[in-house]
Parts: structure tokens; sequence; C-alpha cells
């Protein structure tokens, strides 16, 4: 706020807000508040002309006559301005609804404060992060471990078993060579009968090979499909933690910036959808340039526009209205910045020839 010499009156030359910038023409109902304390806007030469005239205007009006704040809070939560001997105030609202009037010193130590805390408390949720990324590391490594266990454990009950079936087998060779000589010695209608009755025996042999083969690959290829769902189910829920702990921290960071309506609003209404029965999409903010998407080709015009006006949201430029003029501005930035370095590059061409005797 300032105050003209000869006025009694206040001016207010705060940052002002959506709703206030746009006094005067129609525009959509906004639903979703803006940002309360919004920063610092750049003043534009049409501004500056509508200051002037507002002080002219207000000169020769009587001074009240108390030293109260001549300006009201009302719904920001911080306000600059002046009273009754012209000295400069803040109006800070604080979070429990109780109000303060400081001086513009005291206030940067409450930022300074308000800044410090914020800081502190992410610091305190640093060791919890690290914890559960250790938690998962070690459910992981030991998941694996169990696995491989699994695996040789399976490996050494095959040999056993196939050691098992050798030492039958060695045997019945054995039984069978005895047998053999024992029928050498007998007639040869039972060394007949004896050798049907071991083709027999070593047919049934087979065929339980075969079926108990069949039976371990089928109860090996079950328990493959077994693992390998679980392993599946695992990282679709690690991947599904990891997306919500990423859209967790966007919303944060989107609560806590208080341009988000001005230059991410597309992205803000994802994370925060509105409700189809009493809210609506505020046409202004979606027509506002910051707010357009960014063309895959970076060197295409509105690309530049549309960075340059995220970069300065606070002029609240809009599509397609502003997009000349923010290309402008941005070549304006480049030329100003190039004749910037023009003199030290001359400097040093300067130095860099040999002097004259």
């Amino acid at each position: 706020m300032v105050t003209p010499p000869s006025s009694g009156q206040s001016v207010d030359h705060s940052p002002k807000t959506m709703d206030q910038h746009n006094m005067g023409r129609p525009t959509a109902s906004r639903t979703r508040s803006a940002p309360m304390d919004q920063p610092p806007q750049t003043a534009r030469p049409a501004q500056a002309a509508q200051h002037k005239v507002t002080n002219t205007s207000m000169r020769g009006q009587k001074r009240p006559g108390s030293d109260t704040l001549q300006a009201s809070p009302g719904k920001n939560k911080r306000q600059t301005v002046s009273d009754a001997q012209g000295r400069p105030r803040v109006l800070w609202t604080h979070p429990n609804g109780q109000r303060y009037s400081l001086s513009p010193e005291k206030w940067q130590e409450v930022q300074r404060s308000l800044l410090k805390h914020q800081v502190q408390q992410g610091r305190k949720d640093q060791p919890r992060r690290r914890d559960q990324n250790e938690h998962q590391s070690i459910q992981a490594l030991t998941l694996e471990e169990e696995q491989k266990k699994d695996a040789v454990e399976k490996a050494l009950l095959k040999a056993a078993e196939k050691a098992r079936l050798q030492a039958i087998e060695d045997q019945k060779r054995e039984k069978q060579r005895l047998l053999k000589e024992a029928a050498d010695k007998a007639a040869k209608e039972k060394a007949e009968q004896e050798r049907q009755a071991r083709i027999k025996e070593q047919q049934r042999i087979d065929q339980q090979a075969i079926v108990d083969a069949e039976q371990q690959r089928r109860l090996a290829a079950q328990q493959r499909a077994w693992e390998n769902q679980q392993a599946e189910q695992h990282r679709i829920a690690q991947e599904a933690r990891l997306e919500k702990q990423r859209k967790e921290l966007r919303r944060d960071q989107l609560r806590s910036d208080p341009s988000a309506l001005y230059r991410h609003y597309r992205e803000y209404m994802q994370c925060f959808p509105l409700d189809p029965v009493e809210e609506r999409t505020n046409r202004y903010l979606v027509y506002l340039l910051a707010n357009r998407p960014m063309p895959s080709d970076e060197t295409d015009e509105l690309a530049i526009a549309i960075g340059y006006a995220k970069k300065h949201w606070d002029y609240y430029m809009e599509y397609p209205r502003d997009v000349k003029r923010a290309i402008g501005y941005h070549n304006e930035d480049l030329d100003k910045l190039a004749q910037d370095r023009q003199p030290s590059t001359s400097a040093t061409a300067r130095s860099k020839q040999p002097s004259k005797r």
C-alpha cells in the first residue's frame, strides 16, 4: 500500500490475485481459489499509468484521524499496507486464524522461521524413507535366497532318488545273475519260464519309471509356474508402490507451489480432480498461455512462448492473444543478454592486441 502525499486514502500496489485482474470483463467463475500468497508482479507501463490516475483522483480527500491501519487483509494471508503515518506494515494471518501486524524486517524473520521449519520437517522424513527402502531391499534379497535354497534342496532330492533307484536296479541285476546261475543248472523249461518272468518284470519297471518321470516333470512345471506368478505379483506391487509415492510427492509439490494453478493447471486437475456435481473447470486458467501443452519441437514459436509464459507466469498471458507478445519479450531478453556480453568480449579482444609504442 502506498499513501499519496495529499491523500488520506491508501492505494493497493500489492500483488493481485486472478479475480482482481479479471475485474471488468466476464470470465467463467472459479471453483478453486488461487494461492493466497502471490509473488510480486512485474509492473507494466499500463499498470503504472492506472496507479497514477488512481492517486490523482484521490487527492483532496480527508485523512482519518485515528492511527489504525487503513487496509484489511481480506481473504489473503498476507498484505502490505501503510498506517496513518505512511509507514509500511505487513498484515499476516496465522494458520490458526490469529492476525498480526508486522514491520517488513519482522516479516522477513517470520518467513525465514517458516522456511527453516519446512526444511527441518523434510529432514525428519528422510530416515523413514531410507528405512522403507532398506526394508524392501532386504525382502527382495530374502526372497531370492529362499528361491535358491529351494532349488538346491530339489536338486539334492532328485539326486538321492536317482541313487536309490540305481541301488534298487543293481540289487535286481545281482539277483538276476544268481538266478541265472541257478537256472543253468536246472532244466531248460524252468530256465525259459524264469527268462519270461524276468522280461515281464523289466517291462513293469520301465512303465513305472515312465510314469514317475512324467509325474516329476508335471510337478516341476507347476512349481515353476507358481514361482513366476509370485515374482510377477511382487513386481506389480512394487511398481504400484513406486507410482503411488511419485504421485504423492508431486501432489505435495503442487500444494506447496503458489503458482501451480497458473503454470500446471492440467496436471493440478489430474492430481486433484473436481467434483463432477458441484465443480467445473476454470476456463480462464485453461486458456492461460502457461497452461498450454508444450509442443514436442522446442524451437517452435509456440513452444518458446509457452516456456516464457511459464517462467513469467505472473504476467497472466492468455492463448492465443499473447503468443506474439511473449515471443517479443523473449527476443528482447536475448538481445539484452547479447549486449551485456558484448563489452566483456570487446575488452578481451583489446587485451589480446599488441601494445603500440
